[in-house]
């Protein structure tokens, strides 16, 4: 017997920006999927889909978010088989998402233009950094100089294969763009990091924590809080721009 497949041509496709926020930030990467697939079903989006005997819809989305990470500028692809306007299919989406998950922003862009996972290569997180006792804020700035400045700054990625654990070092010197102090009060300081994060190179807040840790030092009972991704990037030399607006 013989079985044909199908697939359902796109013929526009729409970027749009959305939000991982409260009360949805501990889901993991694929049950977000799944929730935004479920809203794209409930809200009649005309959809694509792939070919093959378990069709999909067609959507690609940037670097996934760490569990329990806030994202407020996160990206995804969405092919349609007929076409919509932009604003439509935000409202049509929005209206049947859950709280803490928003579509932002949507445009349509050109075909064959490349992957969101193949050109975003960069992202900003704010987080708290909380101490164990006060600390001078200049001893904070002086830490960060420090670690910027290394050649090489290795920390341990844990890997998990077929009930297998396996530790991996990786050198994130070349990922680690910029970290910097904000804001600083008795025992913690609001910090920014723009590190690198795609196909190339995957920095996380814990990683840069990690390392200053091991190279700079500082006390094993400091820790992270509040870690927000402010947003995914394409980093061109020394600027950062948004997917929206980089369609090559």
């Amino acid at each position: 017997m013989e079985f044909k497949t199908w697939e359902l041509v796109a013929v526009m496709l729409i970027r749009a920006k959305y939000c991982k926020d409260e009360p949805v930030k501990y889901i993991s990467h694929l049950d977000l999927v799944r929730t935004i697939n479920r809203g794209v079903r409930r809200a009649k989006i005309p959809i694509a889909f792939s070919g093959g005997f378990n069709p999909q819809p067609k959507i690609s989305y940037g670097s996934a978010l760490p569990v329990g990470v806030k994202g407020l500028g996160e990206y995804a692809d969405f092919e349609l088989e007929k076409p919509i306007s932009p604003a439509e299919f935000k409202v049509m989406l929005n209206s049947k998402l859950p709280e803490g998950i928003r579509i932002l922003e949507a445009r349509q862009v050109p075909a064959g233009v490349s992957s969101l996972m193949s050109v975003i290569n960069a992202a900003v997180y704010d987080a708290l950094l909380v101490f164990d006792e006060p600390v001078e804020p200049e001893w904070l700035t002086r830490k960060f100089k420090y670690f910027l400045f290394r050649d090489s700054i290795i920390v341990e990625k844990v890997k998990h294969k077929k009930g297998k654990q396996r530790i991996k070092q990786f050198n994130i010197k070349p990922h680690v763009f910029n970290l910097k102090c904000l804001e600083s009060r008795a025992c913690a300081a609001k910090i920014r990091m723009t590190v690198g994060t795609g196909e190339r190179g995957n920095v996380t807040p814990d990683m840069i924590l990690e390392g200053l840790k091991r190279y700079e030092h500082i006390p094993r009972g400091w820790s992270l809080e509040d870690v927000c991704r402010l947003g995914l990037f394409v980093k061109v030399k020394d600027r950062l721009i948004s997917p929206l607006d980089y369609l090559k």
